[in-house]
C-alpha cells in the first residue's frame, strides 16, 4: 500500500514548533515581533570551528531510525475476517464535506493510516473501528474554533471513508539474533547495530548535525538576558496543548504521560516552561544573528522555500493552500530562520 495523496491534517504545530513560535495574539501581532538583541547577547557566530567529536547523533535519532527499520521489516498479515482494530494499518479513500461542498484538502485515495496513531485525530480514528474491508462508513467530526487549520476551525465535517484493505503487523523484537539475521552478520550485537545506525545517520545527515553542533556552540558562548514574555507564553501554551492532546488520547494524566514518554518525574508545568525557554533561546539566537547581518527574505527565496517544503513533505497542495494553513507571515518568519541556519552553516569549519 502506498500513500498517493498528501493530506495536511496535523502538521501545523510540528512545523511551527520546529521553526518558530509564530502564532498571533488577539491584536494580530506575531509572537516573533520582538528585538532579539534585547534578550540575548550573542557569542561568536562567525568563523566557527567545530570539532569532529562535537558532531554527535542524538540517541533519540538512533532510536527513531531503528524503529523505522523494524517497522519496514515487520511481518504483515492482510486481515479479511474481521473489522478494524486499534493498531491496524488501513488503506482508505477519504472525502470530507462541509455542508454539500467537498473540502479538497481532505480528499485522499489509497491513503495508509495507522489506527490509534492520532494522525487524523482520536474522534476520526475511533469511527473506523469495526469497519471491514470493502465497507464504506460515514460520520461527522466537529473541530474546535481554535483548530490549527483555518478552513476546518469551528466546522463540522462529514466524512465518507472507503476501507480498501486492513493489514496487521507483528512487531519485531530487537535482539542480537535478529540483528545478526537482518544485517547478514554485518552486526552481531544490538550495540554494534546501534553504532552502525549512528554512523549511517551521521553520514546521511551530516549537514544537520554540523549545524546543530554550531548552534550549540553559539548558544553556549551567548548570554541570555531574558525572554520576550508573549513569545514565551505562546511557546508554553503550544507545548502544553500538544502534550495534553497525547495524554488525553491515551487516557493518562499529563504528569504520567510526560513521565511515560520522557522518563521525567518532575512537575509538568516546570518541564514545559523549561522546554519553552530552550526553544525560545535558539529562536532568539537565530533572530539576533539575522538582525546583526541584516538578513531578509526575498520574494524569490520565499517562493523557493515554499516549493521545497511542499516537495520535501510530499504534500499534494499548492503554495496558496500552504499559506492558507499557516499564514503568509508565519511562513516568512519560519523561512527566514531557515535562511539564517544556512548562513550559520556557511561560517563553520570542522576540525
Amino acid at each position: 500500500m502506498k500513500k498517493k495523496a498528501g493530506v495536511l491534517l496535523c502538521t501545523v504545530f510540528l512545523f511551527s514548533a520546529g521553526c518558530s513560535s509564530v502564532a498571533g495574539n488577539a491584536a494580530g501581532e506575531l509572537m516573533t515581533d520582538y528585538q532579539a538583541s534585547e534578550y540575548i547577547e550573542l557569542g561568536e557566530y562567525k568563523n566557527l570551528v567545530v570539532k569532529e567529536s562535537d558532531i554527535v547523533v542524538p540517541e533519540s535519532d538512533i532510536d527513531s531510525q531503528i524503529s523505522a527499520i523494524l517497522m519496514d521489516y515487520r511481518q504483515a498479515e492482510e486481515i479479511t475476517d474481521r473489522g478494524i482494530l486499534e493498531g491496524d494499518v488501513v488503506n482508505i479513500n477519504n472525502h470530507g464535506y462541509i455542508g454539500d461542498k467537498e473540502v479538497e484538502t481532505l480528499k485522499a485515495y489509497n491513503f495508509d493510516l495507522l489506527v490509534g496513531s492520532g494522525d487524523f485525530g482520536k474522534e476520526y480514528e475511533e469511527q473506523l473501528l469495526g469497519v471491514a474491508t470493502g465497507e464504506t462508513t460515514e460520520f461527522d467530526v466537529s473541530y474546535p474554533a481554535d483548530y490549527s487549520s483555518e478552513n476546518l476551525a469551528g466546522e463540522t465535517v462529514h466524512f465518507v471513508v472507503d476501507v480498501n484493505m486492513i493489514v496487521h503487523y507483528e512487531d519485531q523484537e530487537l535482539t542480537d539474533e535478529y540483528v545478526t539475521r537482518l544485517s547478514d552478520s554485518e552486526y552481531t550485537t544490538v550495540e554494534a547495530f546501534r553504532e552502525g545506525c549512528a554512523e549511517m545517520l551521521k553520514e546521511e545527515n551530516r549537514r544537520d548535525y554540523v549545524l546543530s553542533a554550531a548552534k550549540a556552540k553559539i548558544l553556549k558562548d551567548s548570554s541570555v538576558k531574558g525572554y520576550p514574555q508573549m513569545a514565551l507564553e505562546q511557546n508554553v501554551a503550544m507545548i502544553k496543548e500538544f502534550y495534553e492532546g497525547g495524554a488525553d488520547y491515551l487516557g493518562m494524566t499529563l504528569d504520567d504521560y510526560l513521565e511515560e514518554i520522557g522518563g521525567v518525574d518532575v512537575d509538568s508545568e516546570k518541564s514545559m516552561q523549561d522546554a519553552a525557554e530552550k526553544i525560545l533561546e535558539e529562536e532568539m539566537m537565530m533572530k539576533a544573528i539575522a538582525e546583526a547581518e541584516d538578513l531578509v527574505l526575498t520574494k524569490e527565496e520565499y517562493e523557493e522555500y515554499v516549493l521545497e517544503y511542499i516537495k520535501s513533505n510530499a504534500l499534494d497542495i499548492t503554495a496558496e493552500e500552504l499559506e492558507g494553513y499557516f499564514g503568509r507571515n508565519e511562513l516568512e518568519d519560519a523561512f527566514l530562520l531557515k535562511k539564517t541556519s544556512e548562513f550559520i552553516y556557511d561560517q563553520v569549519v570542522v576540525e
